[in-house]
């Protein structure tokens, strides 16, 4: 996505909890896109018993060492090439059409990267754990831990009606207007629904010479833009 707002992680983390269950707690930092689901926690799970619990990045040093195998298993390397062709002239990111070019071809692209990051990292072998993949870790926790009472292993193994209700409901917005750190604002440009299905026709975002990182078809769009959109 090319949105950091509040309700973008929150359509995210209602997707883990169909597929992990609803958590006991969650642990995140002070970031204002952090700040639906927080406040789902406290209602879901309730109050006073450290649902939500925000603090530095650093203090947890589990994601903090998860994001830099994220940046350097995929993240880096688009950072990377956004830099060369800022520098190349390519592209600017100060020029909304570009940003929307950009957007299209990148966004498919890096989400395929990151779901080959999630399946390859959920699934190789830790020495310190007899060689088990977090996957197995998290199963075998599950199974060991069915017929304790716990809450966030409840939710996995027991339907919970409030779940469902969570689930089917799209883009929950709070009522109290938090505010965001961080604000990316929104892209203005936009094409006819005539240049969208033509556009859809002759750009694929994940075609192009294997070794091109989609170069190639972000300068065909650009120049496709550029004639249409002068």
């Amino acid at each position: 996505t090319n949105s950091n707002r509040s309700a973008t992680v929150m359509d995210q983390f209602v997707n883990a909890t169909v597929q992990y269950g609803v958590p006991s707690r969650v642990r995140c930092d002070n970031g204002g896109e952090n700040n639906a689901v927080c406040l789902f926690m406290e209602v879901f799970r309730g109050n006073g018993r450290g649902s939500a619990m925000r603090g530095q990045s650093t203090h947890n040093q589990r994601i903090e060492r998860l994001w830099g195998d994220v940046w350097r298993g995929t993240v880096n390397i688009y950072h990377s090439l956004f830099t060369l062709l800022e520098q190349d002239g390519m592209i600017d990111h100060m020029n909304e059409k570009h940003m929307w070019a950009v957007h299209y071809i990148y966004l498919p692209r890096l989400n395929r990267d990151l779901n080959v990051f999630v399946n390859q990292w959920n699934h190789h072998r830790l020495r310190t754990a007899r060689y088990m993949s977090p996957y197995q870790i998290f199963v075998r926790g599950c199974l060991a831990l069915q017929h304790r009472g716990l809450t966030g292993i409840n939710g996995i193994f027991h339907d919970e009606p409030s779940q469902r209700v969570a689930a089917a409901t799209p883009n929950p917005v709070p009522e109290v207007q938090w505010p965001e750190e961080v604000t990316v604002p929104d892209n203005q440009f936009t094409v006819t629904h005539e240049h969208q299905q033509q556009i859809q026709q002759l750009f694929d975002p994940l075609s192009g010479e294997r070794d091109s990182l989609g170069i190639d078809v972000l300068q065909e769009l650009l120049s496709f833009l550029e004639v249409h959109y002068p």
